[in-house]
């Protein structure tokens, strides 16, 4: 998986291809999906900011089971029309929840990013999902984040001609390439 976070004025704050493992410690009542592997993978951190990582493996219904609040939860996630999407909404949710605490939700400002609401001196966000995964960036209040995450799965290199130049797709000859420049 590739995780990218960026600053204001477009500032490269993390950029590398990350490999995701299992999360260390207990994590509560996301410690283990139904294979008996870890939902809630191991942090990355840098400098003032940390991006966390959730492989969706559940179902929906097996998402809000891990939810605070699920009826509520269950409510917005239904105005979703495809499943893929409430799966991912949902996601989010509960890795903010494993990170954050039950007391924590997501809202939204009026220009659609996502702000942390429910307790004092809360961090900034940005939340991002490819694939099975979901990722939440966390920076200090205050600090704008922003993250993008790819799997590499062959989008980006079948659409890099849409977002390189000749010279850079000479340059991005396979998947992870093309993935990285995405």
């Amino acid at each position: 998986r590739r995780a990218r976070a960026q600053l204001p004025g477009h500032q490269l704050l993390i950029q590398k291809e990350v490999e995701v493992l299992p999360a260390e410690g207990p994590c509560r009542k996301y410690q283990t999906d139904r294979d008996g592997t870890m939902p809630l993978l191991s942090p990355l951190h840098t400098g003032n900011a940390s991006i966390s990582f959730w492989h969706l493996t559940e179902d929906v219904e097996e998402l809000l089971a891990l939810l605070p609040h699920s009826d509520n939860y269950a409510a917005e996630a239904a105005k979703f029309g495809a499943e893929r999407r409430r799966r991912e909404w949902l996601g989010a949710r509960c890795l903010l929840h494993a990170r954050m605490g039950d007391a924590v939700q997501i809202v939204y400002a009026a220009d659609g990013r996502p702000l942390l609401h429910g307790v004092a001196e809360l961090p900034e966000i940005s939340i991002s999902h490819s694939g099975d995964y979901v990722a939440i960036a966390f920076a200090p209040p205050r600090l704008s984040i922003g993250l993008d995450i790819e799997a590499a799965w062959g989008k980006a290199f079948r659409l890099r001609e849409r977002f390189l130049t000749l010279d850079e797709q000479r340059l991005t000859p396979d998947e992870r390439r093309a993935a990285a420049a995405w």
